[in-house]
C-alpha cells in the first residue's frame, strides 16, 4: 500500500499546532479544500468545496506525544486509508508532519496523483494560520 509524507516548519510552539491540529471542528479554518467540519458522534464530516462530504474517524489522539491517527471512511477515492500527523518540537518552532497511507477505490484514481499536493496546500494553509495569529 503506498504512503505520502509531507512535513513543514512553523515558526510557532508544537502545542499552539498540536491545540489547532486535535481540534475535530478546526480544520476548516487552514485547509483549503474544507469549507465546513463538524463532530457527529465519533466521525468528522468536512464538507469540501466542491460540496463533496468526506467522513473521517479519530482512532487515537495522544496528547503526550503530540500524534494524532485518523482514517477516511467516506467521501474520497480512496480505500484503506490511514492518516498520521507528527508534530515534533524544533528551536525555535515545530515541524508537522502528515504521512497517509491510501490505495485507490474502484474509481482507480491514484491518490499519488493529489495526495501529496492537496496535502502540501493544505500545510502551507496549516502555517499561514498559525503563523498569523
Amino acid at each position: 500500500m503506498p504512503d505520502y509524507e509531507v512535513s513543514i516548519d512553523i515558526a510557532v510552539a508544537p502545542e499552539t499546532a498540536w491545540a489547532v491540529l486535535r481540534d475535530p471542528s478546526a480544520i476548516s479554518r487552514w485547509h483549503p479544500q474544507y469549507v465546513r467540519s463538524h463532530p457527529v458522534r465519533d466521525v468528522r464530516v468536512l464538507e469540501r468545496a466542491d460540496g463533496t462530504k468526506v467522513q473521517e474517524r479519530f482512532i487515537s489522539v495522544d496528547d503526550e506525544d503530540l500524534a494524532l491517527v485518523s482514517q477516511v471512511t467516506g467521501g474520497l477515492p480512496v480505500e484503506g486509508h490511514m492518516n498520521v500527523f507528527l508534530v515534533k518540537p524544533l528551536n525555535p518552532g515545530c515541524r508537522v508532519t502528515w504521512w497517509t497511507r491510501a490505495e485507490p477505490d474502484a474509481s482507480g484514481i491514484d491518490p499519488g496523483e493529489w495526495i501529496p499536493a492537496e496535502h502540501h496546500a493544505a500545510l502551507l494553509g496549516l502555517r499561514a494560520y498559525l503563523e498569523d495569529q
